[in-house]
């Protein structure tokens, strides 16, 4: 018997529907898992997946998508095991506009072993050619593009000799080498956080690296890696500062200042520092987007999650500081 991944779909409805005729969708949506594509007019401009496509839908109408599409289309599924996953396949093809973030597969990159045929067949050419004997050649860590928050490693701040760290995820166990530079090495690539190398591991959907990795400690018992951070605090410069470079916010406050956020009917609240830094929960936070992942545990855009209270009292969009 052929299992179906799709049970129901619907097309190219406008998004007057949400309001005009609530309670007939509800009946159809209203706790169904699927995936969603958002259009303005024909063009498709976002593909999302939810486990309650009803209120995902609803929050489309009010956050910052909400004037940007005017018809969906909808698929529902039998589960949602598959779900993001299958989020990823559609967002790698079609690119939204709308979909910031970049998705990988958990999948194997076969150009890894492309690479490296093509090289060893290169090498056996050579050596038959000119009678030399050619080694096997090397695979090659491709680093991950260059920005100025990935120069340098988070974890460098806590570490001083290299070790290695592992995950068990569905049954397979993943390892990779944390360098005593702080990166990290994995699947033929260079990580600058333990969660760029955790998204790796789950299809490019974001992680924290903190918790999502394990490492070894002095008992030999594998323990969180956030367990680092909690008996050493971070290396300290000449001048004792904290070396936490390329705050986002250093170029826009002079003092500290409060802010905060409401999500699922609960507020957050924070703290920037006069460095532009920002403390939430106990621990510092280099940009509004980090701060803001740390609440949601997904990205986010933090200059327009968090609000901070202008001169005139009102509680605006941390964006505001740039204009």
């Amino acid at each position: 018997m052929t299992r179906q991944l799709f049970t129901q779909h619907l097309e190219n409805v406008s998004s007057d529907i949400l309001e005009s005729h609530p309670e007939i969708i509800r009946d159809y949506i209203k706790g169904k898992n699927g995936i969603y594509a958002l259009y303005q007019d024909e063009k498709l401009y976002y593909v999302g997946l939810a486990t309650d496509l009803r209120i995902r839908l609803k929050h489309h109408l009010s956050d910052r998508h909400s004037e940007l599409w005017n018809r969906f289309s909808l698929y529902l599924t039998k589960g949602d095991a598959h779900l993001r996953e299958l989020e990823s396949f559609i967002l790698r093809i079609a690119k939204p506009k709308g979909n910031v973030q970049k998705t990988k597969f958990i999948g194997y990159n076969l150009a890894l072993d492309l690479e490296q045929k093509i090289r060893e067949k290169r090498d056996r050419e050579i050596a038959k050619l000119f009678g030399k004997g050619q080694k096997p050649a090397r695979p090659r860590y491709t680093k991950v593009r260059k920005t100025r928050k990935a120069r340098e490693s988070i974890l460098s701040h806590y570490i001083k000799k290299a070790f290695s760290i592992r995950r068990d995820y569905k049954g397979k166990r993943y390892t990779a080498q944390v360098k005593a530079n702080g990166k990290i090495y994995f699947n033929g690539k260079v990580f600058n956080s333990a969660s760029m190398a955790g998204a790796e591991i789950m299809g490019g959907h974001s992680v924290n690296g903190w918790t999502f990795w394990k490492y070894r400690n002095q008992k030999g018992e594998w323990v969180p890696l956030d367990e680092l951070r909690k008996m050493k605090a971070p290396v300290k410069s000449a001048r004792g500062e904290k070396k936490l470079r390329g705050a986002a916010l250093a170029p826009y406050v002079k003092d500290g200042f409060p802010i905060r956020a409401n999500y699922k009917g609960k507020t957050y609240t924070a703290k920037v520092n006069s460095e532009g830094t920002i403390l939430y929960d106990g621990k510092i936070y280099t940009s509004p987007s980090l701060a803001g992942m740390a609440v949601i545990n997904r990205n986010v855009n933090g200059w327009l999650f968090w609000k901070y209270q202008n001169e005139k009292g009102e509680w605006v969009k941390l964006d505001e500081l740039r204009k």
